[in-house]
C-alpha cells in the first residue's frame, strides 16, 4: 500500500491513505510534479527473496543527493542502487525477508530544498515454501532391473513432499518422499521388469498448507529393465587350515562413500572469482560436479535463465580418494545469489550424491 507523499515538515500531521497525489504546500507549482511511482513489492503475498524498487515520475525534479531509503525504519541507503540516469532506484536485502509486515520509506528533496517522504508497505506470508534443488541417480546411464532409483528434493523443512515421474511423455507416476533430515526429502523406486523408460522427467513437489511448489530436475532419467544391477563375483583363491574354498556374490567389493569437506552446505562464498569443491570418496571412484547459478536479477526482475557453471565436470581423484574441482564464477556476480551444486561419485555400478546450497557474499 502506497501512502501519501508529503513534505517532511507536515507528514506527522496527516493520516495515511491508500494512494494520494503528492502535495507540497511550501513548494512552487513547478516543483509539485515529482512523485514515487512503480513501487514494488506491494500486497500481502510477497516472496521472501523480493527486492525493493521504485521510480520517480519526473526524476529531474529530484535532488539525487538527498535520497534516503529506509526498510522497517532502518536506513539502507548505502546498500541501495541509485541510478537517476535510468530513473531506477532499488535495494536488495542481504537476507531473505522474514514473514510478516514490512514498511518502506523513501525520503528526498527537490532542487529547491523542499523535502518529501513516500511510504508503502507489504507482507511476507508465514507459509513461504520453496524448492532449492531436485536431483536423482538415473542421469549418467539407464538403471537396470532391481536397481534403486533415488530422488532427492531439497527445500523448505516440514513440508509434505512427493516426486512425479513423467515417463516417456505419456504417464505420470507419483511417489511419496520422506524427510530424512531438515529440508531434505528422499523418494526411492525399485526398477521393475516393465519399467522401460527412455526419457523420464523428475518433478519435485512440496506442499505446506494451501501453498504448493514444483521444480524440475535439470537432467532426464532412464530405466532399462533388460539389464540388471552390476554384481562383483568373489572367489576364495587361497586356503588356510580348517577352511574350504567358498564362492559367492556381493553388491560391491568396497562400500562407496562420498564426503564433501569444503565448502559446507548452506555456507557463504566470500570469493569473487569462483570456489573449489574438495572432498573424499572411495579410491577408484569417478566424481562429477554440476553447478548452477540463478538468473541475473535487475531490480525485482530476473533476466534470462539459470547460469550453468559446471555440467558433469569430472573432478581429479587422487589415489587416496581425495578430490577437487574448481567452480568458475558466473558471468554476472551478484551478492546473495544462491548456487546449487551436486557432487556425484560412481563406482562398480553404484552411485552416491551430495547436494549443496551456497550463497554468494
Amino acid at each position: 500500500m502506497i501512502r501519501s507523499l508529503l513534505p517532511l515538515s507536515r507528514q506527522h500531521l496527516l493520516p495515511a491513505i491508500a494512494l494520494a497525489v503528492s502535495t507540497a504546500i511550501l513548494a512552487p507549482s513547478a516543483a509539485i510534479a515529482q512523485q514515487v511511482v512503480n513501487a514494488t513489492p506491494t500486497g500481502q503475498d510477497v516472496p521472501e527473496n523480493s527486492s525493493i524498487a521504485w521510480q520517480f515520475d519526473d526524476v529531474s525534479l529530484v535532488n539525487a543527493q538527498s535520497i534516503k531509503i529506509f526498510l522497517n525504519d532502518q536506513e539502507v541507503t548505502g546498500q541501495s542502487i541509485l541510478d537517476p540516469g535510468r530513473n531506477y532506484f532499488g535495494y536488495r536485502p542481504s537476507q531473505e525477508l522474514t514473514p510478516g509486515s514490512h514498511n518502506v520509506r523513501v525520503e528526498f528533496a527537490t532542487p529547491q530544498g523542499v523535502g518529501y517522504a513516500a511510504t508503502w508497505s507489504f507482507a511476507v506470508p508465514n507459509t513461504a515454501i520453496e524448492i532449492s534443488s531436485v536431483t536423482h541417480n538415473g542421469a549418467e546411464q539407464p538403471l537396470g532391473k532391481d536397481a534403486t532409483f533415488l530422488a532427492t528434493v531439497n527445500g523448505t523443512p516440514g513440508a509434505q513432499a512427493s516426486v512425479l515421474l513423467v515417463q516417456n511423455g505419456q504417464t505420470v507416476r507419483t511417489v511419496p518422499a520422506s524427510e530424512v533430515s531438515s529440508g531434505v526429502y528422499v523418494a526411492t523406486v525399485t526398477v521393475g521388469a516393465q519399467d522401460a523408460v527412455k526419457e523420464g522427467i523428475l518433478v519435485g513437489r512440496l506442499a505446506q498448507g494451501d501453498r504448493v511448489v514444483y521444480s524440475v530436475a535439470p537432467q532426464a532419467f532412464a530405466f532399462n529393465p533388460s539389464t540388471t544391477a552390476t554384481t562383483v563375483t568373489q572367489t576364495q583363491t587361497t586356503q588356510t587350515t580348517g577352511t574350504t574354498n567358498t564362492s559367492g556374490s556381493t553388491s560391491t567389493a568396497q562400500a562407496l562413500t562420498l564426503t564433501v569437506t569444503d565448502p559446507a552446505n548452506n555456507t557463504v562464498i566470500n570469493s569473487k572469482s569462483g570456489f573449489t569443491i574438495t572432498g573424499t570418496t572411495t579410491p577408484g571412484a569417478v566424481v562429477t560436479v554440476d553447478a548452477v547459478a540463478p538468473p541475473v536479477r535487475v531490480g525485482p526482475f530476473s533476466v534470462g535463465s539459470a547460469q550453468t557453471l559446471l555440467d558433469g565436470a569430472q573432478a581429479t581423484v587422487a589415489a587416496d580418494g581425495t578430490f577437487s574441482v574448481a567452480v568458475p564464477r558466473p558471468a554476472v556476480l551478484q551478492g546473495g545469489m544462491k548456487y546449487n551444486v551436486t557432487v556425484t561419485a560412481e563406482k562398480d555400478g553404484t552411485q552416491e550424491q551430495v547436494t549443496l546450497t551456497l550463497t554468494q557474499a
